[in-house]
Parts: C-alpha cells; sequence; structure tokens
C-alpha cells in the first residue's frame, strides 16, 4: 500500500495567525505530483478522487506564526502533535488512517490556544464512495456535497441555548442562525431572542465551482414588529427558481454570514436570492421573511420592602421627677421596629460576575452578555445567583431620612429576602453621664444636649415586586 502525504503552505493573514493552504501530492517518487491547493478556511472538505484506503502522512510547513508560537494538531482517536515554525517542513506519521477524520489545527501562543485561530477540516475519498475517481487529485468531486456535514464540521463547536445557538467561548455570545438555500431553518426553528444580543445569519448552498456567480444571496433587516416568529412569503418560490436546483454539478459549499443591527424590539428579515439567468440577466426574488420575537431584558426592579430594623429613634421628654422636685429627661421608643419601604433592585448579581471573572480566567464557559448587568426570564439566573444589590427609601413624611441598602435574595419569582443596613436620621441626647430617668436635668442643658445624628444599623425582612402588589389590587398586569 503506498503511503500518501499532505503539504500545508502558510499564506499571509491579518485574520487567522495559522496555514491554510492546503497541498494534496502522492508519494510516487515526486511528492508534489499531482497536487491542488484547497483553502481548508472556505472549503473544510477535502475530497481526493485516487483510489486508496490509508492515508497515514501528514506534512506542515507553517511561516506566519510570532516567534514561541506553536501548532497543535489534534486528530480524533489519534494523539496530538505539536509543531514548531521553527522546524520548517515537518512530516508527522500516525499510527491509523486520517481519512474522514476531523484534523483541527490549534493556534498555541504563550502556552494558550487562542480559540479564534483554530482550523477544522476533512480528508475524504470520494471514489471509494462509489463515485469514481478522476486521477487528478484536484479535489473536486462528481456528487453535491452534504450540507448537513458542512454545519456539523464547521460548527461544531455550537451549543443550544433557550435563546439560540452560540459558541461557549464568544466572549460576544453572538447567536448563530442556518438558513438554506431556500431560506428554511437549519438545525432549529428561528430562536426566541434576547434584546441587545448579536445575530448573525448564514445562508449555507451548494455551488458549482463552474458558475460560482450563478447565484447570491443577501438579507434585508426590516423595521418593526410581527405578531409571528417565522412568516411565509412567494409560496411554491421553489418552482420559480429552477436554475437553482438544475445545470452544472454542484461541488463546492458557499457559508454567506450576514450580522443583523442590534434590536430591542423584534427584528425581522427577508432572504434575498439574485439568480443570473441563461440571457445575462438577473433574477432578485424574496425567498422567506423570518422574525426574531425578542424578549426583554430587565436591568432592576421596584420593590415594597417590609423591614425590621435595629436604628432606633428614640424621644426624648423633659418631666417631673417621680421622687423629687427636680426635671429627668423620659426616653421612649428605643426598640426594634417594622418599617415599609420602596426600594430599586439592581440585577447586576455578585455570584455572576464572580462566574465570569473565574470564566475569563481558567477559560471556562462564558457567561452570557445579558446575565452580567441584566436579567432575561428566558434564561434567568439561577436560585444561588439571585443574590441583587439593593437601595431604597422609608415610606413616611420624612422619605430622604431613612435610607436603606443591601442584598435581596430572590426566593420565588418577586418575593426577596432582604439583608443591609439601615442609615437614618434620629434624634439624639449626648449629655456626659446621663442616665434617663435619674439624671437631673435643668431646661438649658435639655436644649443644649438634645440634636439629631445620623446612625446605621443592621435591618433585614422581606420585599415584594410592585407588580404583584398590583395585582392583588386588581390592576390586571402580570408581566414581571
Amino acid at each position: 500500500m503506498k503511503k500518501y502525504f499532505l503539504l500545508l503552505f502558510a499564506i499571509a493573514s491579518t485574520a487567522i495567525a495559522v496555514c491554510q493552504t492546503v497541498t494534496v501530492g502522492f508519494d510516487t517518487g515526486d511528492p508534489l505530483s499531482n497536487r491542488a491547493d484547497v483553502n481548508i478556511k472556505d472549503n473544510p472538505v477535502i475530497n481526493i478522487s485516487e483510489t486508496f484506503t490509508t492515508l497515514d502522512n501528514l506534512r506542515v510547513k507553517c511561516t506566519d506564526l510570532a516567534n514561541g508560537d506553536q501548532l497543535k494538531i489534534s486528530i480524533q482517536g489519534l494523539a496530538d502533535k505539536d509543531y514548531n515554525p521553527s522546524d520548517g517542513d515537518t512530516l508527522f506519521k500516525f499510527s491509523s488512517s486520517i481519512l474522514n477524520k476531523e484534523i483541527k489545527f490549534k493556534h498555541i501562543s504563550g502556552g494558550t490556544e487562542v480559540v479564534a485561530d483554530e482550523q477544522s477540516f476533512k480528508i475524504l475519498n470520494v471514489s471509494t464512495n462509489g463515485t469514481g475517481g478522476n486521477g487528478n487529485g484536484n479535489g473536486n468531486r462528481n456528487t453535491e456535497p452534504s450540507v448537513n456535514d458542512f454545519i456539523v464540521l464547521n460548527y461544531s463547536n455550537l451549543e443550544p441555548t433557550p435563546y439560540g445557538l452560540v459558541d461557549p467561548n464568544d466572549n460576544n455570545r453572538i447567536v448563530h442562525i442556518f438558513l438554506d438555500e431556500f431560506g428554511n431553518s437549519l438545525i432549529s426553528t428561528i430562536p426566541q431572542g434576547i434584546s441587545n444580543a448579536p445575530y448573525i445569519v448564514h445562508i449555507i448552498y451548494p455551488y458549482s465551482s463552474k458558475e460560482p456567480n450563478r447565484v447570491s444571496y443577501s438579507i434585508k433587516q426590516k423595521s418593526g414588529s410581527f405578531s409571528s416568529t417565522l412568516l411565509f412569503n412567494n409560496t411554491g418560490i421553489r418552482d420559480n427558481i429552477p436554475k437553482l436546483q438544475s445545470g452544472a454539478i454542484r461541488d463546492r459549499i458557499s457559508d454567506k454570514k450576514f450580522l443583523l443591527g442590534t434590536a430591542t424590539d423584534d427584528l425581522t428579515f427577508d432572504v434575498i436570492i439574485v439568480v443570473k439567468e441563461d440571457n445575462d440577466k438577473f433574477t432578485k426574488t424574496v425567498l422567506e421573511t423570518h422574525t426574531i420575537k425578542m424578549s426583554q431584558v430587565f436591568h432592576g426592579s421596584f420593590d415594597v420592602g417590609l423591614l425590621r430594623t435595629d436604628l432606633s429613634n428614640p424621644t426624648f421628654t423633659l418631666v417631673e421627677s417621680p421622687t423629687t422636685s427636680d426635671k429627668v429627661v423620659k426616653v421612649t421608643d428605643e426598640s426594634p421596629k417594622g418599617v415599609v419601604t420602596i426600594m430599586a433592585s439592581f440585577y447586576t448579581s455578585p455570584i455572576v460576575l464572580l462566574e465570569s471573572l473565574y470564566a475569563k480566567l481558567s477559560g471556562k464557559k462564558k457567561i452570557p452578555f445579558f446575565k452580567l448587568t441584566g436579567r432575561s426570564f428566558l434564561d434567568d439566573h439561577k436560585i444561588y445567583e439571585r443574590f441583587y444589590p439593593t437601595i431604597g427609601v422609608g415610606v413616611s413624611d420624612k422619605v430622604f431620612e431613612n435610607i436603606f441598602y443591601g442584598i435581596n435574595w430572590e426566593i420565588a419569582r418577586g418575593l426577596s429576602i432582604f439583608g443591609g443596613w439601615h442609615y437614618g436620621k434620629v434624634s439624639t441626647f449626648e449629655m456626659p453621664g446621663f442616665t434617663p430617668g435619674e439624671t437631673v436635668v435643668s431646661q438649658k442643658q435639655f436644649d443644649f444636649y438634645q440634636n439629631t445624628s445620623w446612625k446605621t444599623a443592621k435591618c433585614f425582612g422581606v420585599k415584594l415586586d410592585v407588580l404583584i402588589i398590583r395585582n392583588l389590587f386588581g390592576s390586571g398586569n402580570t408581566t414581571p
């Protein structure tokens, strides 16, 4: 059995710091005979039309890495290989065939993987699947490629969330939406949206390398909100664009990406196809109209608090002593008391911030952006994350003389336990050596030492969302 290998050359790129061009060759004395260059970024499936069943060599050459950086070559089921650019052209041998296995080039910089630079591809032997070969090793195949295989190979790192498909290592938490050549949803339906989230629409479609400009796609974002998450336009459109389904063999897969504008309300867009006819005229058609129904992101709530405070605000009264003719000071209302407050809670959870910091330092799964300073009930905080900073004022004729601040823990939707401090303006009588009801005090002393002061004491209690209270009194508004 002959041994085959791949020779990879680096190309200059400002966006990617790993090799992108693959050269396929055969070990027949001239290892570069019948070679063909393939860009693995745009063509992650390399099809070889030669009759063989084993490919166990991989030759790598990359010159665009920074000093000290490495490539880690990772293949399913096989031991990883490390490539240093200082080694130049390097041949790697594997214990078994690398055909049909995912091959990953991982950029290692400073001992840390640069996830954004990772490249993945597969090498497939088309002829062994019964499609025949042309003997030129040029990577062309004679059947339509699989759109599903393309997505699995290129986007296997995406994970499903309540608001769509995201890369857990993506700091921006971009939501990916996949559509086929007719505008239909792939993998999943159009997701329920998150306000302010970034969205990228992928249109995955096969095309012929002989007619690469035969069809093109675009996305037109529309304004306004719609009641349906998915609208169907132009029924029977598949029958009206036969040029898309006939003609030359489609041997390539294209992935057109469109970044949608950030929106806080429902986001609607048209999928548009332009087809080049035989008379060199172009036909423009709207395939589908899709709507992403947005879920609001809340940054806080208003609550009514029922608190017990240890901050006393006593009253001081100058009265006759019950045992002598002297005057003493009577003190009342020194015990803890209950207060009603209006409070604002801010959905910036210290627990979530710590989780985000840990994820950043350890390289673990990133926290969605909206959870750092807000809250969406589509993808809500877990119960142990629902600790929120809170501030409020007392409900009395001295509103701004009683300030409450601390942390509340939401144990159920709209019901929280609060713990914190009460900072208030209270009456004081700070006469040296004073004992209530015993120390003789003159009117002048009473007037001199009686004063007010700002003091702090602990407080705790429960809080109810204002909307719950409104509903209890029949307002009918049930939106949290």
